[in-house]
């Protein structure tokens, strides 16, 4: 079945059906209600998060009124959208249709995954942008045309303008360019920093509502953040095991952290592939960083939910390779 041709079509549309229909019976939560009234107070940005959730809540309650179907849809198109692109991102990557159909039924089937994919918050938009940049730069890398820098941009623009941890794909870019010899070269051209003004120019709402109101957003998020961490916790670490035990499934987080530990152990040297080294960085550095805080402070189940679709895909690589 994998290997037809509709078959990741059929996937992507049975799930997505099925969240259309949970989006109209699911109660709505308080987290949703909460980013749907400020859908109808549309500004440049908000205190708490960057606005793209809230446009878009906006955009479907417009077509469809402030019902439950009409404030979830949102969300469901995210989804279909983020399905997408994992699924062009794995086709363009290995050319396995088998891969690519087993790595999002496996993503698909998480609570993770399925919270987000019906419940309109701000991690929609990211893990859209977020996968979007990863095939941007894959697509840049397999074909060498510095066009691609530009979506790249927008794309890295419009995770920071779903969520500021999108800034993180700052780091994993940088570094893989760095780590890579056959991209590195781009670091001598104009084109990277070119597309780092294009993301800047897509994050501009949110500066401007900064600006005038004293910058208190990004203060919040930032040094904020850090003042609150405490001591030494390292039970706010087991609950963030357990936490992610549960949200992406035991078999799921198996193939997320086994992937993580087995590819990890390679290093990024010259002998690492660039889908690999790709993959890797774009699940590692938000893992270790959030693994990291997590020592200090609580750190919340969904900030990790942009590094599991790569490190997902490389465990269900890895998983399909084996001879059992």
């Amino acid at each position: 079945m994998p290997d037809r041709p509709h078959a990741i079509a059929a996937l992507i549309a049975g799930f997505t059906v099925f969240r259309l229909v949970l989006a109209a019976f699911a109660p709505l939560l308080p987290q949703e209600a909460y980013y749907w009234t400020w859908s109808q107070h549309l500004d440049w940005s908000y205190f708490d998060h960057p606005p793209l959730a809230s446009y878009s809540m906006a955009l479907t309650t417009a077509l469809f009124g402030s019902t439950l179907f009409g404030i979830k849809l949102a969300a469901v198109l995210w989804s279909l959208g983020w399905n997408i692109l994992w699924a062009r991102l794995v086709l363009d990557m290995y050319g396995d249709r088998r891969l690519a159909f087993w790595s999002l039924a496996a993503l698909n089937l998480t609570f993770l995954f399925e919270a987000l994919g019906v419940g309109p918050t701000p991690d929609g938009p990211l893990i859209f942008a977020w996968s979007g940049a990863i095939w941007a730069v894959w697509r840049l890398s397999q074909t060498g045309n510095a066009r691609w820098w530009w979506l790249t941009g927008f794309f890295v623009g419009l995770s920071m303008l779903g969520k500021y941890s999108g800034v993180l794909l700052g780091p994993v870019l940088l570094l893989y360019l760095l780590t890579s010899p056959r991209q590195r070269f781009w670091l001598l051209r104009p084109q990277p920093y070119l597309s780092a003004l294009v993301a800047l120019l897509v994050f501009m709402p949110v500066l401007i509502w900064n600006a005038q109101h004293d910058w208190v957003s990004l203060a919040f998020q930032s040094s904020r953040r850090v003042g609150e961490m405490g001591g030494f916790k390292p039970r706010y670490f087991l609950m963030l095991v357990v936490t992610q035990l549960a949200i992406l499934t035991p078999y799921g987080f198996w193939l997320a952290i086994g992937a993580l530990v087995r590819e990890g152990r390679k290093g990024l040297g010259a002998s690492v592939d660039d889908r690999t080294r790709l993959l890797l960085l774009s699940g590692a550095i938000p893992v270790l960083l959030f693994t990291f805080v997590s020592f200090r402070s609580i750190t919340k189940i969904n900030w990790l939910a942009p590094a599991y679709a790569t490190l997902v895909i490389l465990g269900v690589r890895y998983a399909l390779s084996r001879p059992n």
